[in-house]
């Protein structure tokens, strides 16, 4: 994979790392948990919800809300970048 060295390019990651670091902020500490779970895969799912009380239907739930979330916050930074 090529680097874009370009500045404009540079500025558009670093913003968007920003943003994403804000939008995952915004989480409730249920909806963040939820996240976190599904990015390790090393995980043992049904042992972690059961250590934190959730079926799986919460977790599930919880997690389309948190990328829900994220989307709706990143979606303005992606037609900016894109519009010009």
């Amino acid at each position: 994979m090529r680097v874009n060295t370009k500045p404009e390019a540079q500025l558009y990651l670093k913003e968007l790392i920003e943003a994403l670091e804000a939008a995952k902020a915004r989480l409730t500490d249920e909806q963040y948990k939820a996240l976190q779970i599904a990015k390790n895969p090393d995980i043992n799912l049904h042992r972690k919800l059961e250590q934190l009380g959730w079926s799986k239907e919460a977790y599930k739930s919880r997690l389309k809300r948190a990328r829900k979330r994220i989307r709706k916050d990143l979606t303005p930074i992606f037609f900016r970048r894109f519009k010009t």
